[in-house]
């Protein structure tokens, strides 16, 4: 009871930290006439909020891409948006609200995770809660760059728009992603049941692994890869152990069992593939350019990242179970996510290998100290210190996201934006030309689809943002716009404050007003 109750316990608190920017939010909302959105992840959340309402609206296992226009079947499989979209659709509460209650649980479900996993490592109570605290409070090095910027100018470059990310690579930070923080559960869970798979080779802990990453791989794809490149590497250590012995019967007990799981995800890519949004979605993520310097990974994972690398360098290769496994897990992540386009940036392949393995780092610390002080016996005092170093991000990442969240105008809506929005959606379905920011809350807020909305997840991007821009632009000949809003099956011009700032709406195009306030007029297109 004890254990549950200080699951509980942290769980609750991380979870009350990571609610504070978006407590913000509403706080500042209140303060200055403005709607706050309900999400703390801007962009993103709203993105991953317009799934969850296709899923609302149809069937809530194959989603649809909301934050375009374009037609599609809908073949994306995201088990954490499909129980949102069942609970929403069961309960009738909203989606933010739904989004900001199941931080909550999925907290309380990685805690658990990790502490099932720190039994593989550690015997003791005591060193495993010390491993759970600095797993779900750790981040990285990063809050000494801002400690000593003043100091030390050239730290500043350190600094930059997601500076949440160089605070935190590890598991605080992450707790922002609810979605990729499912993820992460499932491939711990893997990691459990490779360790006791290599230990014992019963074939049920296989399939048990197999699963979860097959759990993570339909609830965030690039998570799932690590999960799946993990088992594979795992089951060819496992091979080369025995190949002296009887391999063909251990690849025929066992290769099915991982090729069951390959051909699963195989056969859902094929079939995905009949879908243009996905395959549009997928290639621009592969080819998508954004590196950062591989200096930064001291600052920004700092010691868990430290300790992995100590761990690795001390253990060499040992054929104990669980330090096999985090190896290969720490390995394929990091070497993965250097070779992908999206590099160290898209953190969700380096997160789960870097948590995990500074696990194992922190134990072959403290092995490491009684080889080399045999009378020096490690106290409390060496574990607090570890911990108050590793924990000390925190209140640095939540200052850092409240701040985004006071300063970006994507978090709110004007009364006016609000309530032309809260119209829109007593309205058909249609399509909706506006500024992106208030495309994104058309999204998930209503039943239409908003022409531009999310810099990745709205096809063509760009070239969409270019044709708002000649709409609103005075020198273009009518007969141009015309065509534009044609072709592209505009249904509504939302017509606010944001767009004002690009440009101006001429009134001799075929528009007919629909809805006004003081921010905000609609316009339907009138078609002949």
């Amino acid at each position: 009871m004890r254990v549950w109750m200080m699951l509980l316990g942290l769980s609750l608190l991380a979870g009350i930290l990571t609610w504070l920017p978006v407590h913000t939010g509403f706080d500042d909302a209140s303060k200055t006439d403005r709607v706050f959105i309900g999400f703390d992840f801007g962009e993103d959340s709203q993105a991953y909020a317009a799934y969850v309402r296709s899923g609302v609206e149809g069937n809530p296992f194959l989603l649809k891409d909301n934050s375009t226009s374009e037609p599609q079947d809908g073949r994306y499989i995201v088990l954490y948006f499909s129980l949102l979209a069942i609970v929403v659709k069961l309960t009738g509460m909203g989606i933010d609200t739904a989004w900001n209650l199941f931080r909550f649980l999925i907290i309380f479900f990685l805690a658990l995770s990790a502490w099932k996993l720190s039994g593989e490592f550690f015997s003791e109570t005591k060193k495993r809660f010390t491993y759970l605290i600095v797993f779900l409070f750790g981040g990285g090095l990063g809050w000494t760059t801002v400690v000593l910027a003043p100091i030390f100018p050239l730290l500043s470059r350190l600094h930059s728009t997601d500076l949440i990310y160089y605070l935190g690579y590890t598991v605080f930070s992450f707790m922002f992603h609810p979605l990729a923080m499912l993820s992460l559960g499932f491939i711990l869970w893997e990691t459990i049941f490779l360790t006791r798979w290599l230990s014992n080779e019963n074939p049920r802990h296989l399939v048990f692994a197999v699963g979860c990453f097959l759990l993570a791989f339909f609830n965030h794809p690039a998570s799932g890869v690590v999960g799946s490149i993990l088992a594979g590497i795992t089951f060819l250590y496992a091979l080369w152990v025995r190949r002296k012995s009887d391999w063909v019967s251990f690849v025929w007990r066992n290769g099915i069992i991982l090729g069951g799981g390959a051909v699963l995800i195989g056969l859902y890519l094929w079939w995905a593939r009949g879908d243009p949004v996905y395959v549009y979605h997928q290639a621009y993520y592969l080819s998508w350019e954004r590196r950062e310097p591989f200096w930064m990974y001291p600052f920004a994972m700092g010691l868990p990242f430290v300790l992995g690398l100590f761990a690795l360098a001390r253990v060499r290769f040992s054929r104990e179970p669980v330090k096999v496994v985090s190896i290969i897990f720490f390995g394929s992540a990091l070497l993965l996510s250097l070779m992908l386009p999206a590099g160290v940036k898209y953190l969700y392949l380096v997160y789960p290998a870097v948590v995990g393995f500074s696990i194992m780092g922190l134990h072959t610390l403290v092995e490491w100290i009684a080889e080399r002080f045999p009378h020096f016996h490690v106290k409390s005092w060496v574990w607090g210190a570890i911990v108050i170093l590793v924990c000390a991000s925190v209140p640095f990442v939540v200052e850092n996201r409240a701040t985004d969240i006071r300063e970006g105008e994507q978090y709110f809506l004007t009364r006016g934006e609000d309530a032309a929005i809260h119209w829109l959606a007593s309205q058909g379905e249609g399509i909706v030309l506006s500024s992106p920011p208030v495309g994104q809350v058309i999204s998930w807020r209503t039943h239409h689809l908003p022409y531009l909305a999310h810099g990745f997840l709205t096809m063509d991007y760009d070239k969409k943002q270019a044709e708002l821009r000649t709409i609103l632009d005075k020198s273009v000949s009518l007969n141009q716009k015309q065509l534009l809003l044609s072709n592209a099956r505009i249904s509504y011009v939302f017509y606010g404050p944001r767009e004002k700032k690009i440009g101006e709406l001429f009134l001799n195009l075929p528009l007919e007003e629909e809805y006004s306030n003081d921010d905000v007029v609609i316009y339907r297109v009138l078609t002949e």
